[in-house]
């Protein structure tokens, strides 16, 4: 019997009333091949059709993927890919904020003295841009060790925290220096 023959009882479905109600569609019948036996003597094998008769009878391309059964993996590249989970997202890394703007150190040394050496917290040296106090010297946000230097009295350090756009006064007297020698000696 051949399956265009086979009559199925229609089955009773329930569709949604919103759902537009769309005509089943039929596939075209495709006869079956038969052996040379069963055949009758006055029809030929399928497989002798001429070309524009085989091409009706052929499925459509669309039904023969949908028949088709996909292709198996391999399991050794199945074992490679991790299971329940997604490939982890790029982050990018935040750039680095600029650094705040630099501040100042006004130095007011009696009676002078000569800057030997900047020294940030972590022991490095900055650049001097004065040699002789008075003066005004711009450094980068924070804590520095100042080494000062005078031939007639006793060096000194003073330790200073340089802010964001402000200006730290230093106002120091050198070890030894006397006003009132100085003031005396001057007659005053």
């Amino acid at each position: 019997m051949a399956l265009s023959e086979l009559k199925f009882p229609k089955l009773k479905t329930k569709t949604p009333q919103s759902a537009p109600k769309v005509p089943p569609q039929r596939a075209p019948k495709v006869p079956t091949p038969q052996p040379a036996s069963q055949q009758p003597n006055n029809q030929q094998p399928a497989t002798q059709q001429p070309p524009n008769q085989q091409a009706a009878t052929q499925q459509p391309a669309a039904q023969q993927r949908a028949t088709q059964t996909p292709a198996k993996v391999p399991q050794t590249e199945l074992a490679s890919i991790p299971t329940g989970q997604s490939p982890a997202p790029e982050v990018k890394q935040p750039e680095q904020a600029p650094p705040p703007p630099p501040g100042f150190i006004a130095l007011n040394i009696q009676p002078w003295a000569e800057v030997k050496e900047i020294k940030d917290e972590k022991g490095n040296s900055a650049t001097i841009a004065c040699s002789v106090t008075p003066c005004k010297i711009q450094l980068p946000v924070g804590t520095y060790n100042i080494s000062l230097y005078n031939s007639h009295y006793s060096n000194i350090v003073v330790h200073v925290d340089v802010r964001s756009n402000q200006i730290t006064l230093v106002n120091q007297r050198m070890e030894g220096f006397d006003y009132a020698k100085v003031l005396e000696s001057l007659g005053l």
